[in-house]
């Protein structure tokens, strides 16, 4: 069956789970609007979700585009998508006769639009990036873009790929399709770790925070913290699904203490946390 090479998309872009631009690019916003969903969402949601903010920002800072809203690199982001089928040749068998790209066109020719939205990124990362073959000018995939803005094109689309995966998620966990939601949730994960290689040096230290507490290959985060992340994400499930699980703030703390017994002493912690966090503040992982 042939692939379409012009798609059409539905998106719910006002539910998605992280913020347009002119709220503020900022890791507390995007945790406030977890309000907007009737079923938990993962903590890793928020990380993923933290860290493609942090992508999008240092590259508008980079830019001097600090006020392009979100729907502008969704569109770009779709915009790039289109240029990539445009640019393929119309008979596959093409594939076969080009000893040297057609193993890396053949994978977008044959991915699944829908599921597989960083197809083509993957595709422009193995021909704009490999200095021992570099991509002739004249070459269809060139798209016109100079060498010098690639890592940034790529970096910002991989960013909003990981977005579009996480909303993909959350709504297949909203249909209760648990397997599905894993496979979109561990995809944006792993293309916001390709945005970060792109963007980020050692000298960023705001993201390597945000990657340390996001997967087995990061480093490990202090006890207290990881029980701050966790009852954080007890609490919102209080606050925004079940108001009748607890009567009181301090039968929450109560209930927090209990479950992090060895790490968190005092009651009085966790209802200095409540106060914070009702007032948008000292949200873990929003540095």
């Amino acid at each position: 069956m042939e692939v379409p090479k012009h798609i059409r998309y539905r998106r719910r872009f006002s539910y998605h789970p992280v913020p347009s631009f002119e709220k503020g690019l900022h890791a507390n916003v995007l945790l406030r609007r977890t309000k907007l969903y009737s079923y938990r969402v993962g903590w890793e949601f928020f990380l993923v979700g933290a860290q493609a903010i942090q992508v999008l920002t240092e590259w508008n800072r980079r830019t001097g585009k600090s006020d392009r809203l979100y729907g502008e690199l969704l569109s770009e982001f779709f915009l790039l998508r289109r240029r990539v089928w445009q640019a393929l040749p119309d008979d596959p068998a093409a594939f076969e006769s080009d000893d040297e790209y057609g193993r890396d066109l053949e994978y977008v020719w044959y991915s699944d639009p829908w599921a597989d939205l960083d197809a083509h990124l993957h595709t422009l990362s193995r021909l704009w990036l490999d200095e021992e073959r570099p991509i002739p000018l004249d070459h269809p995939m060139n798209l016109g873009i100079a060498k010098d803005d690639r890592a940034g094109t790529l970096a910002r689309n991989y960013a909003i790929a990981a977005m579009r995966y996480l909303e993909l998620a959350i709504l297949a966990a909203a249909s209760h399709s648990g397997d599905r939601s894993m496979q979109f949730a561990m995809k944006a994960s792993h293309v916001i770790d390709r945005a970060v290689d792109l963007t980020f040096d050692v000298e960023s230290e705001a993201i390597r925070k945000l990657a340390r507490r996001g997967g087995k290959a990061r480093q490990k985060v202090d006890p207290k913290q990881q029980a701050k992340v966790d009852v954080y994400a007890m609490w919102l499930e209080w606050q925004n699904n079940n108001k009748a699980m607890y009567e009181t703030k301090a039968k929450f703390a109560l209930a927090a203490v209990k479950k992090h017994e060895f790490v968190l002493e005092s009651t009085q912690t966790v209802e200095r946390w409540q106060r914070r966090w009702e007032d948008g503040k000292d949200i873990p992982g929003g540095d």
